[in-house]
């Protein structure tokens, strides 16, 4: 009775043993999989976001209300998702949408819609519930009207 105990006892361990080191070893691959700090639901920082407006843009736009307002509907209530599958949606404040998938190379987001990228914006902050990006200028002489995008997350 003794011998089948001891076998009993010495098989329990070696099972412990093997979940103990699938446990731990697992630790590192669950790290790796967390979810990267952009995914979630973020709200444009108006204000900020149009304090970074070029003043030269700013009175231009000033001489012009119904434009103004038009380039502020673009803008004000913008809320952008980023889901953890790489999924992409920008939803607007007059209910218009967009949807698409991102990825980030060194610090860049890049936004594709049907395999073609569309948009492309260095992210210069990302930590404390805080997104902030530099739009890329635009072929030419042409540049962006707002040169950096800060969203806080929802």
């Amino acid at each position: 009775m003794k011998l089948s105990s001891n076998k009993a006892l010495g098989k329990l361990s070696i099972l412990l043993l093997l979940l103990t080191f699938f446990v731990v070893a697992g630790i590192p691959v669950r790290a790796q999989q967390d979810p990267h700090p952009i995914v979630g639901s973020w709200r444009l920082n108006e204000t900020a976001s149009l304090d970074q407006m070029d003043a030269d843009v700013k009175r231009h736009l000033d001489t012009s209300p119904q434009l103004k307002a038009q380039v502020l509907a673009a803008y004000i209530g913008r809320v952008i998702t980023f889901g953890e599958d790489g999924s992409y949606v920008q939803q607007m404040a007059n209910g218009n949408g967009f949807n698409g998938v991102w990825r980030i190379d060194n610090n860049v987001l890049i936004i594709m819609r049907n395999n073609v990228e569309v948009c492309r914006q260095r992210i210069t902050k990302l930590n404390d519930g805080r997104l902030d990006m530099a739009m890329s200028p635009a072929s030419g002489d042409t540049r962006p009207l707002l040169p950096q995008l800060r969203f806080n997350k929802n």
